[in-house]
């Protein structure tokens, strides 16, 4: 599997593997299956014509599993801690090297949480008001971000505590 990348910034199979011992081959099968499923597009092409560049579609997939089963169950428990691990670490990596960052970086890291007493309804209008909040922001591309800014891990939850 291709590592990571910037969701805004286009890839090649050669860039995507960069650093990698991976066979750079063995990412255009990985790609296909992406642009077919609508997670990867084609990129406008290079003025060399050698790669064919792609894209993330999506700057925030989302992947609906059906938790009636206890196969789909153990699917979506398994998607988010794969999410939540990911997360985690881009966090402590932050706040690990905090210290090195510049002025205006530093201490800009949140992590809050409340417990609250919330019907399911009240629970969806949280949930739609975080969306709300990160909207204006999600489909800025790496070529129309503003001066200075940086990628940013904002990572929303709101689940209920399992009924006794």
């Amino acid at each position: 599997m291709a590592p990571a990348t910037d969701p805004a910034t286009p890839s090649t199979a050669t860039s995507a593997t960069t650093g990698t011992t991976e066979w750079r081959n063995g990412v255009e099968p990985e790609r296909d299956g992406m642009e077919r499923h609508g997670f990867a597009e084609p990129a406008p092409a290079r003025s060399d014509g050698r790669e064919r560049p792609w894209r993330a579609t999506l700057r925030s997939p989302q992947v609906d599993l059906d938790p009636t089963t206890p196969a789909g169950s153990a699917a979506a428990a398994a998607v988010a801690g794969a999410f939540f691990d990911r997360t985690r670490a881009v966090a402590e990596e932050f706040i690990s090297t905090e210290h090195d960052e510049p002025e205006e970086w530093r201490d800009v890291a949140a992590l809050a949480n409340a417990d609250l007493w919330l019907t399911a309804e009240e629970h969806r209008q949280v949930t739609k008001a975080f969306a709300g909040v990160l909207e204006p922001y999600r489909d800025r591309t790496l070529d129309e971000r503003p001066e200075h800014s940086r990628r940013v891990r904002v990572m929303t939850l709101a689940v209920p505590y399992r009924k006794p």
